[in-house]
């Protein structure tokens, strides 16, 4: 996904890595300069219209 975005014109801040809560994440800045977070982690359940559950 990272690497999309960037071929779009973002730029990376800080490339994917493991976090210490067990999941991994990455930053970049879009071509306005705002910065995002791309996070996934292998315990996330979601509901059917793909929100997170958060318990």
């Amino acid at each position: 996904m990272l690497q999309k975005i960037i071929e779009n014109g973002a730029t990376s801040l800080v490339g994917p890595r493991e976090t210490f809560w067990g999941g991994y994440d990455c930053y970049f800045a879009n071509p306005d300069g705002q910065h995002w977070e791309i996070a996934w982690a292998p315990f996330w359940k979601f509901d059917e219209k793909g929100s997170l559950i958060v318990e």
